[in-house]
């Protein structure tokens, strides 16, 4: 079975509205697929042309051609018994 991934040059990585967004640029076309409801996991395809993410407090990150997997970092506070994401 084919997975059905979405095509595009930009992409929010960074699930709604948050204020500090990274976000991933390609010159040429690259593939995507978000793998939970909520825009915390997914996979990326990366063309040739290569990809960056860009960022307001910290420096670009580049991205060679390959299959990359984003996902947020979560937190569990046992004080009381709660998920939390991380942001930057």
């Amino acid at each position: 079975m084919t997975e059905t991934m979405e095509r595009t040059s930009t992409l929010q990585l960074t699930p709604g509205g948050e204020p500090q967004k990274h976000i991933m640029k390609s010159m040429a076309i690259f593939e995507y697929k978000k793998l939970s409801e909520d825009g915390q996991q997914i996979k990326l395809e990366v063309g040739v042309k290569g990809a960056v993410i860009t960022h307001d407090e910290h420096a670009k990150v580049i991205l060679n051609e390959g299959v990359y997997y984003k996902t947020n970092q979560m937190e569990f506070d046992p004080f009381n018994n709660t998920v939390s994401y991380m942001f930057d």
